[in-house]
């Protein structure tokens, strides 16, 4: 977990990435693997493979992206792991 402004940042390697507004109790997806995991379907703007059946190809990375890491937020951009990556997402507003 990380805490930015009003905002709680979760992210679980299964369930991808999500927000809460502290304020009203709101909660977005941010991202997930794959967009059909566990059958749920998640709707999130980041989604790295469909899930119907293909896996997510990417290079090795190093070894430090692959244990639990909370959300970091710094300039108005979010950085969260994955096992094969890092991402930053980051809004116009």
């Amino acid at each position: 977990m990380a805490i930015g402004g009003r905002y709680l940042y979760l992210r679980q390697n299964f369930r991808g990435t999500s927000m809460i507004d502290l304020g009203t109790s709101q909660h977005w997806r941010i991202s997930a693997v794959y967009r059909r995991h566990d059958g749920g379907g998640w709707h999130s703007p980041i989604n790295y493979a469909q899930g119907d059946g293909g896996k997510v190809r990417a290079p090795s990375t190093p070894a430090c992206t692959a244990g639990r890491v909370a959300p970091i937020i710094a300039n108005g951009r979010l950085y969260f792991t994955e096992t094969f990556a890092v991402t930053c997402a980051e809004t116009d507003q």
